[in-house]
């Protein structure tokens, strides 16, 4: 089945924007903290407003760093975006910080 997937980006560090854009109908929005002036510790609150309109929480993470996935993906992002892959083992350092033993690094507790 083919469907239509349509999102958009947020660079606002701002819950208030993120319950609008949560609420618009969008299937995701990417919070963007590689380009905007959102922080980690700012993304469960992003998150959360971004969920009242059951919408996908992702973010684009400031750099391709297995701890800054963990990061993200603890504050709640439903998925990750990394910037700026430069090797085949980056990236598979990266995929493995985003999976859970025994497919990857990521830890529990």
């Amino acid at each position: 089945m083919n469907r239509l997937s349509i999102g958009s980006w947020m660079q606002l560090p701002s819950s208030s924007v993120a319950e609008i854009m949560g609420s618009a109908g969008y299937d995701w929005v990417v919070v963007d903290i590689e380009h905007g002036s959102i922080t980690i510790n700012q993304l469960p609150n992003l998150f959360r407003a971004l969920e009242l309109g059951n919408t996908l929480p992702l973010v684009r993470l400031a750099q391709a760093k297995p701890k800054d996935c963990k990061q993200a993906l603890d504050a709640g992002a439903g998925g990750i975006i990394a910037p700026m892959i430069e090797s085949a083992i980056q990236l598979e350092s990266i995929r493995d910080a985003c999976r859970w033993p025994s497919a990857g690094t990521r830890g529990v507790a």
